[in-house]
């Protein structure tokens, strides 16, 4: 047998196979990689469906997983000064029409998954999947800050997302294809209806006490009352160095009703401009405050319902939509009202806060008195939107509510709703 017909020696390798980490971190990232190899070694033309239906399979499976490793805990502890919660929208019929995908998962009440390359884990004080109605989502933001209302303190709750998440659904209620509103399904009726109950209560009712409410809108740079005919208005500070609109119209309301129709006549008159993510985008900041008063002196307390405009990046979203010259200036001054807005939220608590909010955007100089008061309380509401087409822009938003989750000096959770330690899933 000559040299070149001798059998070639299979060389084995004796290299030990590496020991896998018990870590949940590392067994989290294990997971998620042989999700995404597999869902990526599928993607054919020829088995689209196939893929599709395994891949949503394995989301399911992965949201076991991660609720199993990395569990919703109970609340406990004060109220911290700044919570976060996201909402999630489910699709809309246009999406539906068009096959979207749905990316986003909420595998517990404290956790959102975006289902990408990377399968990114956020986690906050409080999700909400698209199942949870309007109610269920003011129960555990807003309605553990009507106290500070009574306490005659300040509380915000601000609506933040890109055009289309939801913002002006979640706080006006829901808006009809024929133009119609169904305001008591929002965050301002269900809070003016929680403090016209209270006032009920045996400590209240001998006080005399009234509820006065106003609404008016942030829009180029100009204050707007919009249950006044979009008059034109000031702000400047009263001699305690309160933050006052001065002109505002304040109504004074007895039932739900009566504000259920001023949230409807200041919804018509807010600035509305059609864009490449929504066909009616507001292009304002709509802030809806509710007041207490006894026997005609007013009170210091104040809650701030702000639903802000979309974040957009004017024309760069869609190559195929035309924006005007006066869209293009109306996205860049709602860009640098909320970067104003992102630096006060950096320094709350700081001695710096008062004179960035001073100096900034009209939105920051309205909203003063929130980031400085002592004993002020902030809950932002992130909208993220769950399909594909918006998987980097709902990165976006989730990556800023985590990073101001992460500046926070309070980590502990918001008070459980009615004393309950229920987890929002």
């Amino acid at each position: 047998m000559s040299v070149n017909d001798m059998p070639v020696p299979v060389l084995r390798s004796t290299t030990r196979r590496r020991s896998r980490s018990a870590d949940p971190g590392a067994r989290r990232t294990r997971v998620a990689a042989a999700v995404s190899a597999r869902s990526q070694s599928r993607r054919r033309p020829d088995n689209t469906r196939a893929a599709t239906a395994m891949d949503r399979y394995e989301e399911q499976q992965w949201c076991q997983t991660l609720a199993t490793i990395c569990p919703s805990p109970a609340p406990s502890g004060p109220p911290p000064r700044l919570w976060l919660a996201v909402r999630k929208r489910p699709l809309n019929g246009a999406e539906i029409a068009r096959k979207c995908c749905d990316v986003v998962s909420v595998p517990n009440g404290r956790s959102v998954l975006v289902h990408n390359r990377y399968h990114n884990h956020f986690r906050f004080d409080h999700t909400f999947d698209e199942m949870a109605d309007t109610a269920r989502v003011y129960a555990h933001t807003v309605r553990p800050v009507i106290d500070t209302l009574f306490a005659g303190e300040m509380a915000t709750c601000l609506a933040y997302g890109v055009t289309g998440a939801g913002k002006t659904h979640t706080m006006g209620g829901h808006f009809h294809a024929n133009g119609d509103q169904t305001a008591g399904d929002g965050i301002y009726a269900l809070a003016a209806a929680d403090v016209l109950s209270r006032l009920r209560a045996p400590e209240y009712r001998t006080k005399n006490m009234n509820v006065l409410v106003s609404f008016f809108e942030i829009y180029d740079r100009q204050v707007l009352d919009l249950l006044n005919h979009n008059k034109k208005l000031r702000v400047v500070a009263d001699s305690g160095q309160r933050v006052q609109v001065v002109g505002l119209r304040e109504c004074r309301v007895h039932s739900v009703d009566k504000v259920l129709g001023y949230v409807e006549m200041g919804t018509k008159l807010r600035q509305y401009c059609s864009t490449s993510a929504n066909r009616q985008s507001s292009r304002s900041h709509a802030v809806f405050q509710i007041r207490l008063s006894a026997d005609g002196v007013a009170l210091t307390g104040r809650l701030s319902l702000v639903d802000l405009a979309g974040v957009e990046r004017g024309g760069a979203a869609d190559t195929d939509c035309y924006y005007s010259r006066q869209t293009i200036a109306e996205t860049a001054d709602i860009n640098k009202s909320l970067e104003d807005l992102n630096k006060c939220m950096r320094e709350l608590g700081r001695p710096d806060v008062q004179r960035l909010a001073s100096r900034g955007h009209t939105l920051t100089r309205v909203l003063r008195d929130s980031f400085t008061g002592n004993n002020s309380r902030i809950c932002m509401i992130a909208m993220i939107s769950p399909t594909m087409q918006s998987c980097e822009q709902t990165l976006t938003t989730l990556g800023y509510a985590d990073n101001l989750r992460g500046l926070r000096a309070d980590t502990s959770s918001p008070v459980p709703v009615n004393g309950s330690a229920e987890g929002m899933v």
